[in-house]
């Protein structure tokens, strides 16, 4: 119910909306490894999307100092773990960044190779490996194409910003940007290399007039959180093109 009177809010009219871009349809993402289960589809080059992510399990390693090492120090400790573990690779493999990369060339990220689904394994800790589940998740996310550094990820960055900016209204920021990962980085032709970049969002609070005897509804109130607003399966909302500034239904996500 409570997703039913927050779409129509969140969402404004999807009837008029403009049709997914020949290229974006065309599109097939990388297969190098399963996506974990649940994990929605990636994002095409070019385009912005609303992206719910379910409760995943992932090993984590936490890095600090220069971000551009970042993912090169967390290799080795988490692809150890998943041998011992017995675990299987997946894609993607996602970098969180405590410290903002359009901002600072040094600082704390963490480092994640994800789980097939959250029955294998426990959650635990160690000096090095933490295996956690992390909470269901809202993003704001951009497909790109190109090197795994900061140079290309600022890039993106600069455009999810725009569009946060230009949706300021209904969004906000929640969280630190992070980057997933889909291919191998030693892939000799890294400008095709793909990725996505995501900012973690929220709806803008804003209390509508109270009725008698209704008390005041606020948006995103009830359930807490991504899961109070479209329930524990992952799916995309839409497609968000930043001209328009408008979202599109994913006809394949229905």
């Amino acid at each position: 119910m409570l997703t039913r009177v927050l779409l129509p809010i969140l969402l404004l009219s999807m009837a008029e909306l403009p049709a997914q871009s020949e290229a974006a349809q065309k599109w097939r993402p990388p297969a190098e490894a399963s996506l974990p289960e649940g994990f929605p589809q990636p994002t095409p080059p070019g385009e912005i999307r609303l992206k719910h992510y379910p409760s995943v399990r992932g090993a984590w390693v936490e890095v600090e100092g220069r971000l551009a090492g970042g993912l090169n120090a967390a290799f080795w400790p988490l692809f150890r773990h998943i041998q011992r573990q017995g675990i299987a690779m997946t894609a993607p493999v996602v970098a969180d960044y405590a410290s903002e990369p359009a901002r600072s060339e040094a600082g704390r990220m963490e480092v994640a190779f994800l789980y097939p689904n959250r029955r294998l394994g426990r959650t635990s800790s160690d000096s090095t490996v933490a295996v956690r589940d992390s909470a269901p998740l809202l993003v704001v996310s951009i497909g790109v194409t190109g090197p795994y550094d900061l140079p290309t990820m600022r890039r993106a960055l600069e455009g999810l910003e725009l569009w946060l900016h230009e949706n300021g209204g209904t969004w906000e920021r929640a969280g630190s940007p992070r980057r997933l990962m889909y291919q191998n980085p030693t892939w000799r032709n890294a400008s095709r290399l793909y990725s996505e970049v995501e900012i973690p969002i929220v709806p803008v609070q804003r209390p509508q007039r109270s009725q008698p005897g209704r008390g005041l509804l606020v948006v995103g109130s009830g359930r807490s959180g991504v899961a109070g607003l479209f329930g524990d399966r992952a799916r995309p909302v839409g497609v968000l093109r930043r001209k328009e500034a408008s979202i599109q239904e994913d006809p394949k996500n229905p």
